[in-house]
């Protein structure tokens, strides 16, 4: 599990200092306050220890070609690009080196907390597009606890996931993943869990599109009619991808950007317990973005004692000083709760 992270010169982040993450962790504040350019930290980061994801986070919000220098804060490249993660004995440091008007590398390595030993380390060198791979520094040292945390971050790198609202119009991926929930034989796990949220999809199938019958896609019955994905609603295919998303992760993290983006506030306050229940049950990280007060009251809820709440949960104010790209993460905290509640509405409404 991610504990802390450090991020400097990333986007709109000139630096920032993010401590005591725990399973469920909620970023609150007004637009532009980087919010989901925290979320791309953590998540390429982590992506980067097992593969390549620059090439998708270069240009991931806009139709344009894109620079890759729009990644630099200020798009000034003369320092890196650095992001280190406190994953429990191991600390992460990715870093991206910019040089004659391109990336010429990204590297990613693993140390040990206990010492200096190298658990593995990655570099890849865009100048010749090849890559190191994994390297191995596990000593005899070190022992068994390190390399078992390395496997760990392997399969947290692998199975994390980041879902942002422009994921309803991708139809075929929301199909993909409605294909491999069917082959687990989560279908019928996944239909009730729609019903329960929005109302509908108990049974859903995959059956010949009206265009071309040799093409299935996938459609939910209702009064024993199809209504095939494409025809349904933006909130309900944003959330599709949500409950999916957190139903296949398991040891590792979703990340996901404005959780209310075209839900009904009674929707949210279905999916948002069912988001915590899972994440526990699969000792997976959550971490959500929302300009939605109503969305950190529902959390706030979902957790019977103070005792539980304060292990599991964590809600962050987050604040961008545009003079000099200082964002701050501000920590509830029972003591401070009415104070942070009122600055959050404050920030969110100028009242």
């Amino acid at each position: 599990m991610i504990r802390a992270a450090i991020i400097s010169n990333f986007k709109g982040i000139k630096n920032a200092d993010i401590n005591d993450l725990s399973s469920v962790n909620l970023f609150i504040g007004k637009n532009n306050a980087c919010k989901s350019t925290i979320l791309e930290a953590l998540y390429y980061a982590i992506k980067e220890v097992t593969g390549a994801s620059l090439t998708d986070l270069i240009g991931r919000r806009t139709d344009i070609p894109s620079s890759a220098r729009e990644l630099w804060y200020n798009y000034e490249t003369r320092s890196p690009i650095q992001v280190l993660l406190s994953y429990g004995d191991l600390v992460i440091n990715f870093n991206i080196l910019f040089e004659d008007n391109r990336i010429i590398r990204s590297s990613s390595e693993l140390r040990s907390k206990l010492g200096s030993a190298s658990v593995y380390s990655r570099r890849r060198d865009y100048s010749s597009d090849s890559t190191d791979g994994l390297r191995s520094y596990i000593s005899s040292t070190t022992g068994s606890q390190l390399e078992t945390l390395s496997n760990n971050i392997t399969d947290y790198s692998q199975n994390s996931c980041l879902i942002d609202s422009s994921i309803r119009k991708d139809v075929r991926a929301t199909e993909s993943l409605l294909g491999k929930l069917k082959l687990d034989g989560r279908s019928e796990e996944f239909g009730e869990y729609l019903e329960n949220i929005f109302g509908t999809g108990k049974h859903w199938e995959f059956l010949p599109s009206i265009e071309n019958p040799d093409t299935y896609r996938a459609a939910i019955m209702v009064e024993g009619k199809p209504l095939f994905f494409s025809g349904l609603g933006d909130g309900i295919r944003y959330g599709l991808q949500i409950v999916g998303k957190t139903m296949d992760t398991k040891n590792s993290a979703v990340y996901i950007e404005e959780i209310e983006s075209h839900q009904h506030p009674e929707a949210l306050k279905k999916i948002i317990p069912f988001l915590v229940e899972l994440a526990l049950k699969n000792k997976s990280q959550l971490f959500i973005t929302t300009h939605s007060p109503l969305v950190w009251t529902i959390f706030e809820k979902e957790f019977e004692t103070e005792e539980s709440r304060r292990v599991a949960f964590r809600c962050y104010h987050v604040k961008r000083e545009t003079k000099n790209g200082a964002v701050s993460c501000t920590l509830q905290t029972k003591a401070n709760a009415d104070e942070f509640f009122s600055e959050v509405h404050k920030d969110l409404f100028g009242k």
